[in-house]
């Protein structure tokens, strides 16, 4: 299958295609065979271990692990707009504190960070009484 076809797309390939060949696919198992063969390593791999007897259980389940990673790459998304909306959200609210902190004449001049010791914002840590 090629890399950007859906399987449905794909199985409708394969149905135009084999009118042209019957013998490709005379027989269920074989049409069931090269279906398969032709399918993505991700779908192939989904559908390791299932018995599947006929194409049209194999095209059902094949679409089906299609839809279900369509699903999970949009949640994937998703969740990833989530993260970067909470971080720059928690960046925000930093940079907020910081700017709160930096109060004008309540700090001694040249001096922008509060006090290492007890966090105060009147003085330095070399002036601390703590």
């Amino acid at each position: 299958m090629s890399g950007s076809m859906t399987v449905m797309q794909y199985a409708s390939k394969l149905a135009e295609l084999s009118r042209f060949v019957q013998e490709f696919v005379s027989f269920e198992r074989l049409r069931l065979r090269r279906f398969e063969e032709g399918l993505t390593f991700y779908i192939r791999n989904q559908l390791v271990g299932q018995t599947i007897l006929t194409y049209q259980e194999l095209y059902e389940q094949a679409a089906e692990v299609e839809r279900v990673k369509a699903e999970l790459r949009a949640l994937n998304l998703i969740n990833r707009k989530w993260k970067l909306a909470e971080q720059e959200a928690l960046s925000d609210s930093v940079n907020q504190k910081k700017s709160t902190l930096a109060l004008p004449n309540s700090h001694p001049a040249g001096s922008t960070e509060p006090c290492g010791k007890c966090e105060g914002l009147k003085h330095t840590t070399p002036q601390c009484q703590v």
